[in-house]
């Protein structure tokens, strides 16, 4: 029988957590997919571990030499058999109802291409940290990916022929980032959904995609500024150079904790806002209300993350009520 999903699992010396990531996929309650596990040049027991699971659904494949991710994922991807494609990380943990969920949402929903879920962060010692939650309708994910990647790439499932017809790749120039650019360009295809509910927990390790990446900061700065760039072409939006990087502080929580006010003026950065505001509200004219969500939810963390640096009078002049209470309704509604 064809497999419906292929889990695409990369794994580089992955001993330590490999096979609790791979007893969450077999435990699925779905179980119609091939697990295409990629052990990318590994020096420790890794494959030891693959070869102990005694299961029809695991495709082993072994790079002589280590490719990276980007490249184990490309070559998974051309491997694989199946209608979808879920990523999977060597150190995270799918829920078990994950596949069935996404798998059904994907089959009852054919303008939609792609979808993710919230997800449970937690540390090394199994301490929870948190809940992460994301855009959920495809207009919020569109107005959010100038901002960031809208979507959780280990908890993300996607329609291969999407990929397949349009020589889509992830890019070895976006490395570290190379999700986000790949869902940029992905959302010309068709729309994208995200589970409000937790459908992976993410572990949070000092080697972990998110971690490394901020390892340096002005080249991971010039890899986000390309890609917002590009997804602000896809809304017919210019920014000018001092916009762009106030969008790309925008990016993270760590840099919009460090915002600089008299670079960033609070009249600057209430034109900034309004600017946006005034686009997408002639871009989604039926859904001003996700408008207000998604950026308030930005300008509110400006507020709050920078209080200590503001007085009230500057905090009463920042004030942007539809952007503001748009990030309120947010929070109410637990997506934080």
């Amino acid at each position: 029988m064809i497999p419906l999903i292929s889990v695409i699992l990369p794994a580089y010396n992955a001993e330590k957590y490999l096979a609790v990531a791979v007893d969450s996929i077999l435990s699925q309650t779905f179980s119609n997919f091939e697990l295409l596990i990629i052990n990318d040049g590994s020096s420790d027991d890794t494959e030891s571990i693959v070869k102990s699971f005694n299961d029809v659904r695991i495709k082993y494949i072994k790079n002589v030499l280590n490719l990276g991710l980007i490249a184990s994922l490309n070559k998974g991807i051309s491997l694989a058999t199946g209608k979808y494609i879920a990523r999977m990380d060597a150190d995270d943990l799918s829920r078990p109802e994950r596949f069935e969920k996404q798998v059904t949402f994907l089959e009852n929903n054919p303008d939609y291409v792609i979808c993710s879920s919230a997800r449970t962060e937690f540390t090394d010692n199994s301490e929870i940290k948190h809940n992460s939650y994301l855009p959920i309708d495809d207009t919020s994910i569109r107005i959010s990916a100038i901002f960031s990647t809208p979507f959780t790439h280990p908890s993300v499932m996607f329609k291969k022929s999407v990929f397949v017809d349009n020589d889509l790749q992830y890019s070895p120039n976006f490395k570290y980032a190379e999700d986000y650019e790949l869902w940029v360009r992905f959302l010309s295809y068709g729309k994208g959904y995200n589970f409000s509910e937790v459908l992976i927990d993410y572990r949070n390790t000092p080697n972990s995609q998110t971690s490394v990446g901020g390892i340096d900061y002005q080249e991971r700065k010039n890899t986000i500024s390309k890609i917002q760039q590009s997804a602000l072409k896809n809304i017919g939006l210019t920014l000018s150079p001092k916009d762009l990087d106030f969008l790309f502080m925008l990016s993270l929580s760590e840099y919009i904790c460090k915002v600089d006010f008299e670079i960033y003026t609070i009249s600057y950065i209430k034109d900034f806002f309004n600017l946006l505001q005034i686009h997408f509200e002639k871009l989604y004219p039926e859904e001003k209300s996700k408008v207000y969500s998604v950026l308030g939810k930005r300008y509110l963390k400006i507020i709050v993350f920078n209080k200590r640096k503001l007085t009230i009078s500057e905090i009463t002049r920042l004030t942007n009520f539809k952007l503001i209470a748009g990030a309120i309704k947010n929070l109410r509604n637990g997506k934080k």
